[in-house]
């Protein structure tokens, strides 16, 4: 069962739910978009020394629940890939989970990462753990990928920081509540861009009594929709 526009606030959040298993608490995917546009300022010179531009985009997640596996998709435009560090912050347990790291040796010149048309749904760039390869070029990087890279690259890729790989496991046992920031730093001057879809997919065991609160909320909306 799918269950679609569970929440939706100011037009920007929408929350899906998908039960995987019947009756069983243990199998249940949250997922939460984020749609919007949000500029990531170029980086700049102050004092000899590079300073990042820094974006945020956030989801407010009301669920609770413990995670067992996420996976996170992005659409950002930009016109340099290699400038971007993308990471993905917890606020309530402080957790930094790294996503990508200014893929490419040199970095990679391709545009953007995922791609709108317009019309949903977007080509977005996920972050997968178990996906097969990184975004990156092969070694010294972490990928498997040629430079300069792909423009409006889509599709499942791994997560890896600078020293590291398959960093969404650190979300693991987390309890899905709170608020999720996606980070996106522009690392080099001359180039913008902006973030324009934020979304997690998370497998999660909720707390006991959650699903039926759930199915009764959504109950209450759908006779609200009959009478409308």
């Amino acid at each position: 069962m799918k269950i679609t526009n569970l929440s939706n606030l100011a037009g920007l959040v929408i929350a899906t739910v998908l039960l995987l298993s019947s009756g069983s608490a243990s199998a249940v995917l949250l997922e939460y978009l984020w749609t919007g546009a949000i500029d990531i300022p170029d980086a700049s010179v102050v004092s000899g020394s590079m300073r990042p531009g820094n974006a945020i985009a956030s989801i407010e997640v009301g669920d609770r629940g413990t995670i067992e596996d996420l996976d996170v998709d992005v659409v950002i435009t930009h016109q340099f890939q290699g400038d971007l560090i993308i990471e993905l912050f917890h606020v309530q347990s402080g957790t930094l989970v790294p996503l990508l790291y200014r893929p490419g040796f040199f970095g990679f010149a391709a545009h953007n990462l995922g791609f709108c048309s317009g019309q949903a749904p977007c080509d977005a760039f996920i972050f997968d753990d178990e996906a097969d390869d990184e975004y990156d070029e092969p070694p010294p990087g972490f990928g498997v990928v040629s430079h300069p890279g792909i423009n409006n690259v889509s599709g499942h890729w791994r997560p890896y920081s600078a020293t590291q790989t398959q960093t969404l496991s650190m979300a693991d046992d987390l309890d899905i509540f709170g608020t999720w920031e996606l980070r996106v730093s522009d690392n080099m001057m001359f180039m913008t861009g902006q973030i324009n879809q934020f979304s997690l997919h998370a497998s999660v065991v909720p707390e006991p009594g959650t699903l039926a609160l759930l199915g009764f909320g959504l109950f209450g909306l759908g006779a609200l929709r009959r009478r409308r």
